[in-house]
């Protein structure tokens, strides 16, 4: 049965923070609002708020929400979790809401003015005062603001003893002033809080819930195809135990923060949760994704707020299976024909860690990031670390009925020793050939079911077309006034370039390493500004950078290592050899850079590029020689 009501914002916005079962909120007669916990995250940005309450103020239609009388005495909200919390956030919050706030009318701000005899220019105080209004009313709550409180605030900021009135009087005359434009914002709160919105009761069988939620967002865009899955999937929901506990508390975070913006969730108990540790497959799979996306925060984005649908879990898991990715749909069919869940967990754990220390030496080098920087740089993308993790794992287990079995241990000590010399090397040549650019999630079924992806090495052959082609595309990069910072995939090169030549005390070090120009930006930037070069130059071509450690990059400032003599006493005095810092880091002899020191001018440009080109193509061959002895690339 389908019942159609108009109920007014604010009565919503308290039965959505109602804490009693079957409290009736008031005359409108709506009962307690409950968020079932298949429903999506929280995700309109202010915008889309201001604009929905905008909406609402101007009359225009914005949709109904849907919710189910459900037999405990509660409505649980089906369709409209958006609109709703904007609705509740109004009435806790809109003077958010009032953009125009402080448009006081221009005649009420000169009554201000000449009442408080203020000798500045007008314009000055009129700037000045409206900010202290918007700024006392954003700091308190919508009923407490007054004509009176604002003109105490603004007579503590303006009032002289000079001045003809007494102290009192003033602020009976500011309040007055102010009243008519207070009010007007008044009326403008309850207009809207008044406002009635659209409701559909639905009340038949609770386990039609998630089909109607998933039918009434078939046609739309509004939901990711994971917030459906919550849905769907709780049509076959049935408990599973959980034996990792730090998944069941990222779902708690999650549940938690929904309470902490003041809903009430559906059949939610959280001490009943961490002590039971049973969750539903959706459940799972979302706080599976969560937990391997904090624990290696160098392969995975973590999530932004606890409320995000992390998407990896579903994704890993169901590549695992060698599924396409359309199957994830039913994925929760195939988790729940295993003997043990948590089995499978353990071995896809297992495999993230041995892929982790494939390519950790190169993305969690040194020289990428500070000993306390939040998370390292992500090189990757998120179809690519999961196509290498399905793979070994498909190298490492095979599935026997309900269960997964590793094979036998000599194939994979052999196929293990073959991952880690190879992976390395696909990971790096997929991703300066872009071939994982914009998700590519299409190449994820044929990579996985491959024989030899990540077991064959690439040919010497095909490494010198795409790196060529590449350090040649980065000379047609050209800068002037403005210089772009080296990209990922430079950094990235250099990692590979430089952990041949780390040592593991080097590792260990306190040291943090910076990137570094040879010819420095500072340098480059003034010779093409002074000379008009607005051609400009390839001033972060990968020939021009490299690691150096930070007390020598600070020390060296804007000068090559060669043309700051107080750099180079600092070497000296701190029995530092010259050559240790070129051979291990710049790459570079003074003499081959004794081109840089001699006066260029305007016409000098072709004879300059000439010089800078075979200066950068020189020791681009040097870091290539490097990088192949890294990877054990030969002819």
């Amino acid at each position: 049965m389908v019942e159609v009501k108009d109920w007014c914002v604010k009565d919503i916005a308290e039965a959505l923070v109602s804490k009693s079962d079957e409290q009736i909120i008031n005359s409108s007669g709506i009962k307690k609002i409950e968020v079932p916990m298949y429903q999506r995250n929280l995700v309109w940005s202010d915008t889309q708020k201001k604009l929905f309450i905008d909406s609402l103020e101007q009359g225009f239609p914005i949709g109904t929400l849907l919710l189910y009388n459900a037999p405990t005495g509660t409505f649980k909200l089906i369709d409209g979790l958006q609109r709703s919390s904007t609705l509740k956030d109004y009435i806790n919050n809109p003077t958010f809401y009032f953009d125009s706030f402080v448009d006081i009318d221009e005649n009420t701000i000169k009554k201000l003015y000449e009442s408080f005899k203020i000798t500045s220019e007008f314009k000055s105080f009129e700037e000045r005062v409206r900010i202290d209004i918007q700024n006392f009313i954003s700091n308190i709550q919508f009923k407490d603001v007054s004509p009176l409180k604002i003109a105490q605030i603004l007579e503590e900021k303006y009032w002289s003893e000079n001045i003809e009135l007494n102290q009192l009087k003033l602020l009976s005359v500011i309040e007055e002033i102010l009243k008519a434009n207070i009010d007007k914002y008044t009326e403008k709160y309850e207009k809207i809080a008044n406002t009635r919105v659209p409701a559909i009761i639905y009340t038949g069988d609770e386990a039609n819930l998630p089909t109607v939620f998933e039918r009434i967002n078939n046609n739309g865009t509004q939901l990711s195809k994971y917030q459906i899955y919550a849905a769907t999937w709780a049509t076959r929901q049935k408990p599973i135990t959980v034996k990792n506990e730090e998944i069941v508390k990222k779902i708690i975070e999650k549940y938690d923060s929904f309470i902490e913006e003041g809903y009430t969730l559906d059949n939610y108990d959280k001490d009943e949760l961490l002590d039971s540790k049973n969750l539903s497959m959706f459940e799972y799979v979302l706080g599976f994704g969560k937990f391997i996306a904090s624990e290696y925060d160098n392969l995975f984005q973590v999530d932004k707020n606890a409320q995000d649908i992390n998407q990896i879990g579903f994704e890993l898991l169901n590549a695992c299976f060698k599924r396409d990715t359309a199957g994830i749909k039913d994925l929760d069919k195939e988790l729940y024909e295993l003997d043990d869940i948590n089995d499978l967990e353990n071995k896809i754990l297992a495999t993230i860690k041995t892929v982790s220390e494939y390519i950790r030496p190169f993305i969690d080098f040194k020289g990428n990031k500070r000993a306390n920087a939040n998370s390292s740089t992500i090189f990757h993308s998120k179809y690519q670390i999961i196509s290498i993790i399905a793979f070994v794992f498909k190298e490492k287990y095979c599935r026997v009925e309900n269960h997964f079995e590793e094979v036998d241990k000599q194939i994979w000590n052999e196929k293990n020793k073959k991952l880690k010399s190879v992976v390395p090397q696909i990971y790096f040549y997929d991703i300066l050939n872009r071939n994982w650019a914009e998700g590519n999630q299409g190449n994820l079924h044929s990579v996985i079911n491959s024989k030899d992806y990540y077991l064959k090495p690439i040919t010497k052959e095909r490494w010198n077309s795409s790196l060529d082609n590449w350090f040649i595309t980065s000379l047609d990069k050209k800068d002037y006034k403005q210089v772009k910072n080296p990209q990922p995939i430079e950094k990235l090169f250099l990692n590979y370039v430089y952990s041949d030549k780390f040592s593991s005390k080097d590792e260990k070090s306190q040291d943090n390493f910076d990137i570094e120009h040879l010819c420095t930006k500072k340098f480059m930037k003034d010779l093409m500004i002074k000379n008009k070069w607005e051609q400009g130059l390839p001033v972060s071509s990968i020939g021009n950078i490299c690691y150096l450690p930070e007390y020598d990059n600070r020390k060296k400032q804007d000068n090559t290592i060669y043309q700051d003599k107080k750099y180079l006493k600092y070497l000296e005095e701190n029995d530092k050899s010259l050559k240790d810092i070129e051979e291990k880091f710049t790459l570079t002899t003074k003499e081959g850079m004794e081109w840089l020191n001699k006066k260029y001018g305007s016409n000098d440009y072709d004879k300059f590029f000439g010089l800078y080109k075979q200066f950068l193509t020189n020791r681009y061959e040097k870091m290539k020689v490097i990088f192949y002895k890294t990877l054990g690339i030969k002819d």
